[in-house]
């Protein structure tokens, strides 16, 4: 009888109360709740995730350490937004990229995100451009609180109003499986968003390009839609280009064809 060649390593399973802080950590960074808002009461929070009061009160202590969370005690008190910037270590732990990995992500992101703008902009409702004004506004207002240009916070502000806005037009499908790919494509994006934020050209320019995004999906214009979803794409496969010294493998006219096509 020949040994086993399996090899397997043991298991570590994130505690219940981690996986709740997630929960509310990504419902922060969605939009569901900003800077002030005062989050459900402890009960509801355990009913919804079907978790205890014990765990949910655990998670909560958790996002008030990483400072998402502002817990007040006494009559009137309760567990109100301190932060919309959530740690990216708190969302995604132990998320490790490898260069094929980044190739793929970007070649994902070309096929996928033409697509699902165009499907968007034929369903296209007011809820939906409320929420992508939404995210504008809350990218130009990290912008004017920040003068001195880019910092961790002004990128990581800019990174979530760009989930925002492309959760928005995933949701504007009205196809709950083109959004739960679309929050599994930006779970990776994000460290690459981030990468290219440098200057603030850049993050003038990644804001633009959403602008410019929103106003082709408004106006059902098929050609200006394509043509700002690229800008939006080599943005940031440029400039990992440039620091992985890579290149990627599938050629951009090979995926979005040309806006006169």
């Amino acid at each position: 009888m020949h040994p086993s060649k399996l090899v397997l390593t043991p298991l570590i399973l994130p505690k219940a109360s981690e996986e709740a802080a997630r929960s509310i950590a990504t419902a922060i960074r969605l939009g569901d709740f900003t800077v002030g808002d005062k989050l459900p009461a402890e009960r509801a929070i355990a009913d919804a995730l079907k978790v205890s009061r014990v765990t949910v009160r655990e998670a909560l202590r958790m996002l008030a350490d990483a400072g998402l969370l502002d817990l007040r005690p006494g009559a009137g008190g309760g567990s109100f937004v301190a932060s919309e910037i959530v740690p990216p270590e708190l969302l995604y732990p132990g998320l490790t990229f490898e260069p094929k990995d980044m190739i793929d992500v970007l070649e994902t992101r070309r096929i996928l995100m033409p697509r699902i703008a165009e499907v968007a902009a034929t369903n296209l409702n007011e809820g939906d451009i409320s929420r992508m004004e939404a995210a504008l506004a809350f990218a130009r207002s990290g912008i004017r609180d920040t003068p001195h240009g880019p910092n961790d916070t002004l990128r990581h502000i800019l990174s979530v109003a760009s989930m925002r806005f492309d959760i928005a037009m995933a949701e504007a499908t009205q196809n709950s499986l083109l959004v739960r790919m679309m929050h599994m494509l930006l779970t990776w994006l994000d460290p690459l968003r981030l990468m290219t934020l440098r200057s603030p050209e850049d993050i003038e320019t990644a804001v633009s390009n959403l602008e410019d995004t929103l106003a082709a999906l408004k106006a059902g214009d098929h050609s200006a839609l394509l043509v700002s979803l690229d800008r939006r794409m080599t943005q940031i496969e440029t400039e990992w280009e440039r620091t992985s010294g890579r290149k990627l493998r599938r050629t951009m006219s090979a995926v979005l064809p040309p806006a006169d096509a």
